[in-house]
């Protein structure tokens, strides 16, 4: 196992061998576990982070753009640089997202 100088915890919370699972903090696995827990949140969720995830769009008579939706993830993880695509997904006949992630400020 590699040697983690900053560590942060991993996403989903595990134990191994009677220890938490970390990964650096600042990289691009912690920044992309950051990124999947903003999507999978709805904007306040969770009391003490109220401000963290995606609003409900449910009711919106129409789907949020890729680029809002970019926006909103990194308005909230400012460490990620996302590219969201629509994917069509023809066995459920429903559309599917694609959310790339890479570092802010790094060349991709």
């Amino acid at each position: 196992m590699a040697t983690v100088d900053t560590p942060t915890l991993a996403w989903p919370v595990s134990i191994s061998d009677g220890t938490y699972s970390v990964v650096e903090a600042d990289s691009l696995e912690a920044v992309t576990q950051s990124v999947s827990r903003i999507c999978q949140l709805e904007l306040g969720e969770l009391p003490d982070f109220p401000n963290l995830g995606l609003p409900s769009f449910e009711l919106r008579s129409t789907r949020p753009s890729p680029g809002e939706l970019q926006q909103l993830i990194e308005s909230q993880e400012p460490r990620a640089a996302v590219t969201v695509n629509r994917v069509p997904q023809t066995d459920q006949g429903l559309e599917g997202l694609d959310i790339a992630v890479g570092l802010a400020g790094e060349a991709s």
